[in-house]
């Protein structure tokens, strides 16, 4: 059996057995404990191209292969016995934009934490997730950012027949979202969807492990979830939905005048008019102030729709439509987006430095990363009007780039090169080839524009 269809049919199980009508759950280390749910979780870890770095144990997924049956076995007895305790996660800073000073402080767990942090995601989500706002989109299974721009655009054009139903929009985030997260009022909450109180402490002890205490001897409490984990976006998105559930009920107050839409920390409220929109931007902040966060000053930003605004790295502009000749809307990827991603491609392509022996460079692992990267940003912006400019310079530069690096690595003239590692792709393209691993490239992809972007998970 493999694992994904298993998983599937556990999730299935536990979200018909855990409605929120039923909460609080009574037992939730059971399912956690399940064999089930642990051969899912490692599956999930071992698959994962950050399997082959190591955490502050040093340990891989490589090592624990050979040996992996006795290894969940025991990870599963000092569960039940309640021996397991977290490690603290490897601190790295990455830029939060190719070239920009800004970072973004992401923990490496070890594989053993790694697993647990899956198996209890597993195990809450098909919990939590039924009670999640239709209007977040950030981290949540069958949903993304094509998704959320598309019904960002479709409720902007409305039905087309008479004036826009909103003129303003306001979009903003939340300042250090992951960093700022409160346990005291994380755990509150998570207190009323279960009352296994061994399944809570296993969540605060991981919670503790990548977050950091504040305060003063007398009033001291701890704040933050590790960015890196596979449990951290989905207690986010459960931490924030209040902030979901007040702006909905403020547009129901309002006969519909207020939409807000959120993807992880990125917040956009669309509203009839610049009185609603101040309303909303008052609720936001009553509501964060309320779980101890709040709004960033330096992001936020109120504009007319007909202007254009950007949200998750697209520009949302009107255009009329070429067949009624009616406002909508659609969205491009801007030319700084874009030349951000050219950087990167050109970060991932460095050749190898002199503490690199270029003997050992494993080009089909390097390639494989750098797929999974251009394939992101095709499943992100798809479905752009200019994404057929934005992958044709992708596409070029990550060829010129691979060249480039195929010769430094090898020394080999670009004749052979081509005879060497050229290979074709479907629709008449060619791209390159090392260790098995062909070079994607996007402009050969076919698009396919499902009927609905967004989707309900598998096991609902």
């Amino acid at each position: 059996m493999l694992p994904q269809p298993a998983l599937l049919r556990f999730q299935r199980e536990i979200y018909h057995k855990s409605p929120s009508a039923s909460w609080p759950v009574p037992d939730l280390m059971s399912w956690v404990l399940d064999a089930r749910n642990l051969d899912a979780a490692w599956d999930r870890v071992q698959s994962n191209d950050g399997s082959k770095t190591p955490g502050l144990d040093g340990a891989t997924a490589a090592g624990i292969r050979p040996r992996v049956q006795a290894w969940l076995g025991q990870l599963n007895a000092d569960l039940r016995r309640g021996a397991y305790r977290p490690t603290r996660p490897r601190w790295v800073d990455v830029p939060k934009e190719p070239g920009s000073a800004k970072t973004r402080r992401l923990g490496i767990l070890t594989i053993r934490d790694r697993v647990v942090h899956a198996a209890v995601k597993q195990v809450l989500e098909p919990i939590l997730e039924p009670v999640f706002s239709p209007d977040s989109y950030g981290f949540r299974p069958g949903r993304s950012v094509p998704g959320a721009l598309d019904q960002v655009t479709r409720q902007l054009a409305g039905d087309g027949a008479g004036s826009l139903p909103f003129q303003y929009a306001w979009r903003t985030d939340v300042r250090n979202c992951f960093d700022t997260i409160d346990h005291d009022v994380l755990f509150q909450r998570l207190g009323r969807c279960t009352s296994d109180e061994k399944a809570l402490q296993l969540i605060r002890c991981l919670a503790q492990a990548g977050g950091e205490c504040r305060g003063w001897l007398w009033f001291r409490r701890w704040v933050g979830l590790v960015q890196g984990s596979a449990l951290s976006p989905l207690l986010c998105n459960f931490y924030l939905d209040p902030l979901d559930q007040a702006l909905a009920e403020l547009g129901r107050r309002t006969g519909g005048g207020v939409r807000a839409f959120r993807y992880a920390d990125d917040l956009l409220v669309v509203a009839r008019n610049r009185f609603l929109a101040h309303r909303a931007q008052v609720c936001a902040r009553r509501k964060l102030g309320g779980l101890r966060q709040e709004l960033s000053v330096s992001k936020s930003s109120l504009q007319r729709v007909t202007e254009g605004f950007e949200w998750l790295g697209v520009r949302i502009v009107p255009r009329p439509n070429r067949w009624t000749g009616r406002l909508e809307f659609a969205y491009v990827v801007p030319d700084p987006k874009v030349l951000r991603m050219l950087q990167r491609i050109d970060e991932m392509t460095v050749p190898p430095s002199a503490r690199l022996d270029a003997g050992v460079f494993d080009l089909g692992r390097w390639l494989a990363s750098l797929n999974e990267q251009l394939r992101d940003w095709w499943q992100a912006y798809l479905y752009a009007d200019n994404a057929e400019d934005v992958f044709r310079a992708l596409d070029q530069r990550a060829h010129d780039r691979v060249g480039e690096l195929l010769h430094h690595v090898t020394g080999k003239r670009r004749g052979v090169l081509i005879r060497e590692h050229s290979a074709r792709l479907p629709r008449g393209f060619t791209s390159w080839e090392a260790g098995g691993v062909k070079l994607t490239v996007l402009s050969s992809l076919a698009p396919r524009r499902p009927r609905c972007l967004v989707g309900r998970p598998a096991w609902m």
